[in-house]
């Protein structure tokens, strides 16, 4: 038996596998963690403007480097645009159509770290 499991060991180390992903599927799953990442890096009662302007420069940097890494170093603006408007469009669909379709507005760890990050807290009257 342990015979077996070392070459079964064995061919997979020495055949390479590579995973090709398509640039609007990783924008995509991308763009649904962007609501979470927002989140953490602005406090929890911060303004909502900050928190679009941050998303909104989480589905930009999404943009810029998918077609970077995806074609191997080299930037089309095209599959940029398109990466750019996909994360942007799966992270307001998350927030409103999740986050705060259930009643919470704010991803659970976003509470964990509310006092931390961007944004200034308003001033309660």
């Amino acid at each position: 038996m342990l015979g077996y499991i070392a070459v079964v060991l064995a061919q997979l180390t020495d055949t390479a596998t590579v995973i090709t992903l398509d640039p609007f599927i990783v924008s995509v799953l991308a763009g649904t963690i962007i609501p979470v990442i927002t989140g953490v890096v602005t406090k929890l009662e911060a303004a909502s403007g900050v928190k679009a302007i941050v998303a909104l420069v989480l589905s930009a940097v999404v943009g810029i480097l998918t077609p970077i890494v995806n074609q191997g170093g080299t930037f089309d603006w095209k599959i940029a645009l398109l990466s750019f408007a996909a994360a942007f469009a799966t992270n307001l669909t998350t927030y409103l159509g999740m986050w705060k379709a259930i009643g919470q507005p704010y991803p659970p760890l976003a509470k964990a770290t509310e006092n931390f990050g961007f944004g200034s807290v308003p001033p309660r009257l």
